[in-house]
This record gives structure tokens, sequence and C-alpha cells, in this order.
């Protein structure tokens, strides 16, 4: 599907705050209501938009270690794939796993309050086809920041937010748990839904979401997009530093560059992993080629996969 500058615009605003009312986006974009009601049910029937996104800060929600394992398989054949995602469905110790492509054939997503517990989820999860694995890589974020969607406007203004940072544990009850509920499900879901789900008045369904935000708890927001679909390319690039001391010239860079969405520190085989959208093949190879000019010299190894698909835990559903 083509996309108009009009439409750019919007996903822009959407990656930004998707619960921004309709007729927030339409000032921001110069449109009326009824205009950005049409292009984003466009967007999500053209399978452009495949959903919206909030956002958690793990720390503040009491599980501070956020990690991944990656795994490269013996062979990863359409059989032995269903049997591996039927065998991860009987857990609820991951959040969420990814089909990728490049030396890994498997991402596993992790969350736990301790180390300890981290590694007793990975092993238990692993346990039935550890046999199969050819290679085992765990990494332990420290730091997340996610970014605007600027590639779509070639911009290199952003607002950063901390996805994965270091702070205490937010005290969250019933209540707090089943509104994070449906805003993981569905991001626009309006409150006055989510209060008739929960049968609780609009009222205390406001101050909640309002009280999460403000603990963030909840940090950001924003829109999922098939980027093939839009005829972009996508890769993630997997940075082995040579000193962890270049880390804030690299934020620095990231922050300001159009084509990265996402940036991860970490803890194991590697220490950085950054997320990057291009829109040509050209501008892919450039990218490259400034990575190498820029921090060549910081840079011990670099290995790029791109995710195939991404399959959530079943707690949200």
């Amino acid at each position: 599907m083509r996309l108009d500058l009009k439409d750019k615009k919007l996903l822009f605003e959407l990656s930004k705050n998707s619960r921004l009312p309709y007729t927030k986006l339409g000032r921001l974009t110069r449109m009326s209501k009824q205009v950005v009601e049409y292009r984003i049910k466009r967007l999500q029937e053209a399978g452009i938009i495949l959903g919206y996104l909030t956002e958690l800060n793990f720390s503040a929600y009491g599980q501070p270690i956020v990690g991944r394992v990656y795994m490269q398989l013996h062979k990863l054949g359409s059989r032995r794939e269903q049997r591996i995602t039927a065998h991860l469905h009987n857990f609820e110790e991951w959040s969420f796993y990814e089909r990728l492509d490049g030396r890994y054939d498997l991402n596993i997503a992790i969350m736990a309050s301790t180390l300890q517990e981290f590694q007793r989820k990975a092993d238990m999860i692993t346990k039935a086809f550890r046999s199969e694995i050819r290679e085992e890589h765990i990494v332990i974020r420290y730091q997340a920041y996610q970014y605007d969607f600027k590639v779509l406007l070639n911009s290199k203004q952003s607002g950063e937010s901390a996805i994965v940072d270091e702070r205490p544990p937010v005290a969250l009850d019933e209540l707090d748990e089943a509104i994070l509920k449906q805003l993981v499900n569905n991001a626009r879901m309006e409150t006055t839904e989510i209060a008739h789900r929960l049968d609780k008045p609009y009222a205390t369904v406001h101050g909640r979401i309002q009280r999460l935000i403000s603990k963030e708890v909840i940090k950001r927001f924003t829109v999922a997009l098939d980027w093939e679909k839009m005829g972009y390319l996508t890769t993630r690039f997997l940075i082995n530093f040579v000193h962890v001391e270049n880390h804030e010239e690299f934020r620095h860079f990231c922050r300001n560059h159009p084509n990265i969405t996402y940036l991860v520190f970490a803890l194991g085989a590697w220490n950085a992993e950054i997320y990057t959208c291009f829109p040509s093949v050209k501008a892919y190879r450039a990218f490259r080629a400034e990575l190498r000019n820029k921090f060549g010299k910081h840079i011990r190894n670099i290995e790029m996969v791109d995710a195939l698909s991404a399959h959530p835990a079943q707690e949200f559903s």
C-alpha cells in the first residue's frame, strides 16, 4: 500500500501516543476528525496498523530482570516449529517469542524479579527441546529506549521513552492489573469501554490510568506497524562494544537518527541492540557505512537478525 504524507503524519503521531482521541490527532495532522477516523480504519483494514501497544516499565511492575534467550536450532522445519510453539504455550513464564532470520532462529523474552528466577524460567521453558538447540545466548536488558517513528517523516527530532530503567516497584492491586490487561491488548481502548468491561465507574478507571502513567508503570502508548507492507526494510543490529564508556555517545546517535526506532543496552553475548527501519536498500547500506565510520573502532563485532513474526504471551490474551 502506498502511503501519502498525511498517512505518514498520522502514523507518526500514533507512534508518539496511540491513545490520542481523533479530534487531537486531527489538530496535530491538520485533518478533520472524520478524515482521521477514515484513514485509521483504512490503515487497519490494509494491515498496516497491526495493533496499539502499551509499553510497561517492568521495574516499576515488579519484574526488573528483563532478558532474552536467543537460540540457533539444528533445524526449524514447520513440524518442529509447531511442536516447539505448542510447548511454549504451556507456560506463562515468557512475555513473547519471535521467529528470527539470521544467526538465530528463536528469541524468547522472559521477565523475572531476580536473576535466579530468570534462570529457572529459562531452564523450564527450554528443557523439552534442549537437544535441538545448537547455540544459545542470554542477554539481560538494563536500559531500553523507544523512539518516535521519525523515519516516516525523515526527521531527526525524536522523543525518547525509557522502557527499561532502574526504579522501585509500584504497589498494584487487582483493579490496576485488570486495567493493564485491557490496555496491553489495545492501547486505544476508550476509558468508557474499560470501565464497562470491569464494571467500575469511569472516574475510578480514569484516575487509575493517570496514576499508572504518573508512577511510570505505563511508559508509552504506541502503535505496531507492518513495515514491509509499507515498503520499508527492518533489521536488528546486535552490537558488541569494546568499551562500555561509549554508550552515552551511542545513545545520542540513536536518539537523533531517523532510521532507529529502539535502543537496548544489555549484559551478555552483546551489549547493545538497535532496531532499525529503512525506506530502501540504499538507505540501509548508507546506515551500515555510517555506523562503521562513526563507531567502527569501538565495535568488536555486529550480528544482524530480522524478526519474521512475533507472538505475545497468553497472560495478556
